[in-house]
This record gives C-alpha cells, sequence and structure tokens, in this order.
C-alpha cells in the first residue's frame, strides 16, 4: 500500500502542473479568446479591457497557484502545516466557485467541472493532512 506522503506529493504535482498550464492562456491572443469563449458555449465574447484583463490576471493567479503546489510537493514534511491550508483553500474555493458558476449562470458542465473537483482535491489534501507524517509513514508498507 501507498503511503500518505507519496499521495501529497502525487496530488500536488498533478494538480501543481495542471494549474501551470493556465500559463498558456495567458498570452493567448484576444480573438482566440473570443473563439474558445464561442465554442465553450457561453455566448459572445465581451471584447473590454477588464474582460481582457481579468481572463490574464485569472490565468497568472491559476498558474502561480501551481507553482505553489509544485514548490510545496518537494517536502510535504516540511510544508506539512502549509498543505493543510491548501486543503482548506481549495474546499472553500471550490464551494465559492460552484456557486458563482450557478449564480453566473455558466453552462451546467462548467459548474460540474470546476468546483467540484477543487473541492475533491481539497477534501483529498485534507485526508491525507489529518495528521502529521511520522517516520514510519516516509517508507512504502508492504
Amino acid at each position: 500500500m501507498m503511503n500518505r506522503k507519496f499521495w501529497l506529493t502525487f496530488l500536488l504535482r498533478v494538480g501543481g502542473f495542471g494549474l501551470l498550464l493556465a500559463t498558456f492562456a495567458i498570452f493567448l491572443p484576444v480573438d482566440m479568446m473570443a473563439n474558445i469563449h464561442r465554442w465553450l458555449g457561453v455566448g459572445e465574447f465581451p471584447h473590454g479591457p477588464i474582460t481582457v484583463y481579468l481572463a490574464r490576471s485569472t490565468s497568472a493567479l491559476y498558474a502561480m497557484h501551481g507553482a505553489v503546489m509544485l514548490l510545496v510537493s518537494i517536502d510535504v514534511i516540511k510544508y506539512f502545516r502549509f498543505v493543510q491550508l491548501l486543503g482548506w483553500l481549495h474546499a472553500i474555493f471550490g464551494i465559492v466557485i460552484f456557486f458563482t458558476g450557478l449564480l453566473a449562470p455558466l453552462p451546467w458542465y462548467w459548474v460540474a467541472t470546476e468546483g467540484p473537483p477543487v473541492v475533491g482535491v481539497g477534501v483529498l489534501l485534507l485526508v491525507l493532512a489529518r495528521k502529521p507524517i511520522e517516520q514510519s509513514d516516509k517508507t512504502t508498507k508492504k
């Protein structure tokens, strides 16, 4: 059976790399943003300065968060309390963006595939970090 340290590291790295993919969106041409917006079925892209700013800055924040997750994954024992904080932040943020998506209103597939997975990652982090990782957890148990 794999240990908690392995799964915390794995989850943080998968999440971190996934979030780093948002880096590409920072540099998308506005016309490409508009095409993706239309393709997603959320209507015409509002071509205002604030919309472009929010799209790029949100992507940058997602990428920055991914970098933090990768850094923490290097030593989950050293950053254990921060891993717990990330778990709580993910759970709360996932709930917030779920209801934000409902109130927007975004299409059901958007709401279902953004907030709930973020909550799931938060809950998994909290379950895996429910107690400090001790020396016996550092090796794979058979």
